[in-house]
């Protein structure tokens, strides 16, 4: 038998060791809650939250729940590689650890996002191995940057959508696939050379306004929008506390919808 290359054995003993020290018991014989529904997501864009220019993943699913997760300008940097394909001279951090995994064997099969904890998100990496999956602990940025090289799935605890980040305001950042949200309207070039954008997601309070997803909106403030440039410059202006107009188009049909201020202050990060 062929000896186990050293630096193979020294990933699984990392790995072994991570899951084994998260597995164990504080002794207290308190029950262990009930895990977590997870819901798969994708990463749609990095960029920055309009009001503090901090540096944001948005993840969603199918468009019907979104969650922007504040991230580092570094891993924002390695996952906005990931996203358009970019190729370094030299490896990265990220490529080198899923290029390390594929070399010994390692497959990353999850990465999930569990919980958020004094404004900190908290995350997970399930790696399957030669005794059978487990978990690491990890931030969500370097996870969501792994999983865009490695084809894992990304799951996000359910519990997560249900944070208050309507405020959140959110511009994707170039190259990537261009998208805007503002005061809970989420909004994209279309795929197509339709006028405006498409919004591609609303919040309740939104949808009780009749404005949801697949509309397209061709105005803002009195001024025309055809890309989410255009958004910012029309609504630069506006004070968080004003309404706005928004022109919307639906079957053919143009109708001006007032959009009301926040219920609360802008979310500027944790």
């Amino acid at each position: 038998m062929s000896p186990v290359p050293p630096f193979r054995s020294f990933l699984a003993l990392v790995v072994t060791a991570a899951a084994a020290f998260s597995a164990l018991s504080d002794g207290s014989g308190e029950t262990e809650p009930a895990a977590p529904s997870f819901v798969e997501v994708e990463v749609a864009s990095v960029g920055i939250e309009l009001t503090s220019g901090q540096p944001l993943a948005l993840l969603h699913s199918d468009w019907e729940k979104v969650l922007p997760i504040w991230i580092g300008p570094n891993e924002a940097d390695a996952i906005a590689l990931g996203l358009t394909g970019t190729a370094t001279p030299r490896p990265m951090t990220h490529d080198l650890t899923a290029s390390l995994l594929e070399a010994t064997g390692w497959e990353l099969t999850e990465v999930r996002v569990t919980d958020i904890r004094d404004g900190t998100y908290i995350g997970a990496l399930v790696v399957n191995g030669p005794e059978g999956p487990v978990e690491v602990d990890s931030r969500p940025s370097d996870g969501l940057a792994l999983a865009i090289r490695t084809g894992a799935r990304i799951q996000v605890a359910e519990h997560l959508f249900e944070a208050d980040l309507d405020n959140v305001n959110f511009l994707a950042s170039d190259g990537l696939k261009p998208v805007v949200r503002i005061r809970g309207i989420t909004m994209g070039q279309p795929d197509d050379d339709a006028e405006g954008l498409e919004v591609l997601h609303v919040t309740t309070e939104i949808r009780r306004l009749d404005l949801a997803p697949g509309d397209q909106v061709v105005g803002l403030a009195g001024q025309a929008v055809n890309s989410p440039m255009d958004v910012v410059d029309a609504l630069g202006g506006q004070r968080q506390s004003d309404p706005f107009d928004l022109l919307r188009v639906r079957d053919g049909e143009e109708e001006t919808i007032r959009i009301p201020p926040p219920r609360g202050p802008a979310v500027i990060g944790p």
